[in-house]
């Protein structure tokens, strides 16, 4: 995707499809208007009983200008 640094945007998605967790995983974008924006994630798969995975439960929040 467009502005996202491909490297770390890679980086989530493989622990994503190996449904690990991830703890405050930070990754970076640059806007068509040249600034640029700083994330971080965390998250958790979820499984039902049948031990099918069903998504992840987690939060995320903007870090940039954050101090």
């Amino acid at each position: 995707m467009k502005g996202w640094n491909e490297a770390e945007r890679a980086e989530l998605q493989a622990k994503i499809a190996a449904r690990q967790p991830f703890l405050d995983f930070v990754f970076s974008r640059v806007n068509p208007d040249g600034s640029s924006q700083k994330f971080q994630v965390s998250g958790e798969p979820m499984f039902n009983q049948s031990c099918r995975f069903i998504g992840y439960r987690g939060i995320g929040v903007e870090l940039t200008g954050r101090q």
